[in-house]
């Protein structure tokens, strides 16, 4: 989902959830406590892809998922960042749910992707 609203942000100029997608990938840098990204940047904890109801230590399907956002993370922030404050105060409504939201978001998007 970050990686598409980066994406949108430099595409079409529409920036109403950059600051939501900042703080996701934020949070998987950082090593917050339910998802993070280590140091050979595997997204960890996932769903084992042969498996979808055991835990994964590797997935190729999140590390591209990943490989996505970094990506678009990284045009967005060559095309100078815009809209990175445009969400105000919401954005600290929203952020203290923590990744939980970003675990589950990933595991949604995978679910479709592989449906």
């Amino acid at each position: 989902m970050a990686s598409s609203v980066f994406r949108l942000a430099v595409l079409s100029n529409s920036r109403r959830y950059v600051p939501y997608a900042v703080s996701y990938r934020s949070s998987l840098i950082a090593g917050s406590p339910g998802a993070s990204i280590d140091s050979n940047g595997w997204l960890t904890p996932v769903v084992n892809p042969t498996s979808f109801v055991a835990q994964g230590s590797n997935s190729p399907e999140s590390e591209s998922f990943v490989l996505l956002m970094d990506s678009a993370y990284r045009d967005w922030v060559d095309d100078g960042k815009k809209g990175e404050n445009s969400a105000g105060s919401r954005i600290h409504k929203f952020a203290s749910t923590g990744t939980s939201v970003i675990v589950s978001l990933v595991a949604v998007i995978m679910g479709a992707v592989l449906l």
